[in-house]
């Protein structure tokens, strides 16, 4: 099967999967940087996924998964290295999607922790 230029692309950016850059305050996490495709991930415009995610994105998570991430992000927070999570996101098409992301500390930005998330969508592996 022929592939077009944009199918290549589609799937170097699903394969890779979506970056964010987050900073921690006040138990949230607040995007500070994020790959271009990071709205398409949630099936949202740019302006949706600001409107949505800007001021704290765990509102978005699947209430049964958030306490689990939540011990995920604290073990991250608290220097134990990389942690890898499976949960259920927010998607405006599909109602939730599964989500897999590799959280790292990477350090302080203005006197605040700074996470990076490596997302990728597994809906289709994972029978729910």
């Amino acid at each position: 099967m022929e592939c077009s230029w944009s199918q290549l692309q589609q799937n170097l950016h699903d394969a890779i999967g979506t970056a964010v850059i987050y900073k921690v305050e006040d138990s949230k996490l607040l995007p500070l940087l994020y790959t271009k495709d990071a709205p398409r991930f949630s099936g949202l415009s740019e302006e949706e996924y600001l409107q949505l995610y800007g001021q704290d994105t765990l509102p978005v998570v699947a209430k049964g998964d958030l306490a689990h991430l939540l011990q995920i992000i604290g073990e991250v927070l608290a220097g134990k290295g990389s942690r890898a999570i499976t949960y259920r996101t927010y998607h405006k098409t599909r109602g939730f999607v599964w989500t897999h992301v590799i959280l790292r500390l990477l350090g302080t930005f203005q006197k605040l922790p700074v996470l990076i998330g490596t997302f990728t969508n597994v809906s289709d592996t994972i029978s729910a």
